[in-house]
Formats: C-alpha cells, structure tokens, sequence
C-alpha cells in the first residue's frame, strides 16, 4: 500500500497517511467537507481520534448517552472505538475540516486540547479560517520520504495547537499533566531570568517554559522559597549591586541596566530590601574596599 492516499470530489478532499513517524503520536487522516442536507454517517466507531471544526451550517452529533446540536464556530470529536452517528442539518449544512490523529500519546493530547472524559463537544474560540489553511496545508504534503513526513507532522501539532489554545481561551484549567520533573521547570525558568532579567515578565516566563502560570508558581516555591516574582526582583537587585561595585555607572543608568525605567522607584526597591540607598551602598562598598587595600599595606 502507498504511504498516502487521497481522495477528491467537489464537496470533499481527504488524505490518507500510512507512514508513521513515531508511535507516540501520529497522523493518519485530514481533509475537509462541504456536507449535503441531513448527509449522515454512521452509526460508526472508528479508530483513532477525530477532531472537527465546523465552519458554516450546523449538524448534530449522537452517541450511546448524549445528542447534541453543534454549529459554526464550535469542534466536536469523535474517540476510538466510541460508536456515534453524526449528520447534517436538512436545511443549513455543516460544513467542517477535520484532522485523525493516533498513537500512545493520543488521548493526552485530546485532554489538552479539552476533550477529557465525557467531553464531545465546545465552542471554537480561534478564529476557524485557521485550522482550515492548517488543514489545507497538510493535504498539500503529499511526497514520500522523510521531509515531507516531518512536515506533515510538525503541521499536525500546528493543528492540535490551536484547538488547546482554543480551549485555554475558554476559561477553563487546563487538565495539562506536566510531561517533565517540576525541577526541570524550575530550572528552565531560573535560566531564563538569568538571561532575560532586565525585561522578562513572569507572563513571559510561564510562556516561555510552557506551563500555567500558578503550577510554576507553585513548583518554584518549594523549590527556592521564593515566588518567581521574588526571585526576579532579588536576580535584579543582585545584578545591581555587581554594577554598584564594579562600575561607576550613573544610578539612573544602573536602574535602567535592570528594568527599572524609573530610577526612584529602583532606588525605593533597593532601599527596602538592603536598608540603604544605591548611593549609600556603592560608598560603603568603596571604604570597605579602601580599609581592606589599608589591611595588606
């Protein structure tokens, strides 16, 4: 059998994919429907996971305990080995694309994205043009061989990445179990403050790592007794005071090398956490320095 087969007629395109990259997760299926009134399909289980996205018209989606009405701007999923039926509605027809994905890692995936257990349908907060082109995208990659595979699969993340942001725009917690030790996380985003001090924000820094906001919060302060937040205004004050000593940079310009825009409220900040002003340090460091050189004459 090829590793891609395909299929075209003026209402629908699909791919087939049979080559596989890895088993964690893989792509087996995408393509795209302009439906015909009350078009049905089903009852069917199929396997694998099945992720819609309506763009235009409305349908219904039914399985063993549930029915549901889905329209435009809304997915639905269809999981592995669940028997559902799904159609169109008589007078408006849904029109949708959909992306089949597969593998060890499969339902991992379908929880980030907010399809936990129970969970079949929900609004689509991103824009739907988006997984269409992303859908499109992929169907474009056809050769065989490695290169395109790796591509396909990087779009198939790509897909799977707007739908979870979807579902973090919802509101909602998002069921993410972390895929690495809480000190890694920790350690990433020590690193990145180290770097980045000067103009990172903590917003920015549970992006950068990956991972919500309050859970860094949480693993960071079991694992430094400070909050990320603290750490970065101590990282700051700390570099500050290398500069103090080291330089004779104005205090204005020391405050600004920080990310203080505002030299008095760097000067408020230092003053509170060493008890003296930047002035008053950088002279105490210099008779410290002065009766140390008097020490060894």
């Amino acid at each position: 059998m090829s590793e891609i087969r395909r299929w075209d007629t003026p209402h629908y395109s699909s791919i087939a994919y049979y080559q596989k990259i890895s088993e964690e997760l893989y792509l087996t299926l995408c393509g795209r429907e302009r439906c015909a009134p009350s078009q049905h399909l089903g009852p069917v289980a199929r396997e694998g996971y099945h992720l819609h996205v309506v763009f235009s018209g409305k349908g219904y989606y039914q399985t063993p305990d549930s029915f549901m009405t889905v329209r435009a701007g809304q997915m639905f999923i269809i999981k592995p080995g669940e028997t559902v039926v799904y159609y169109a509605d008589a007078e408006n027809p849904w029109s949708y694309c959909w992306l089949a994905f597969d593998g060890r890692s499969a339902s991992y995936y379908a929880e980030l994205c907010g399809f936990g257990e129970g969970v079949y349908t929900q609004d689509c907060r991103v824009e739907p043009e988006a997984f269409i082109k992303t859908a499109e995208r992929m169907m474009q990659e056809m050769k065989p061989g490695i290169s395109s595979l790796l591509k396909r699969t990087a779009i198939m993340y790509e897909f799977l990445s707007l739908a979870a942001e979807s579902y973090s725009k919802s509101g909602h917690n998002s069921p993410y179990q972390p895929a690495y030790l809480p000190d890694m996380y920790v350690d990433c985003a020590v690193d990145l403050i180290k770097k980045n001090y000067s103009h990172i924000t903590i917003a920015d820094l549970a992006g950068y790592v990956g991972i919500n906001r309050s859970y860094l919060s949480d693993i960071f302060k079991k694992k430094t007794k400070m909050s990320p937040q603290q750490y970065l205004l101590h990282y700051r004050l700390e570099k500050s005071c290398e500069l103090l000593r080291t330089t004779e940079m104005p205090i204005q310009e020391v405050a600004k090398k920080i990310g203080y825009d505002n030299p008095l409220a760097f000067t408020k900040m230092f003053k509170k956490i060493y008890e003296m002003s930047p002035s008053e340090y950088r002279l105490h460091i210099t008779k410290e320095d002065w009766g140390r050189k008097q020490d060894l004459s």
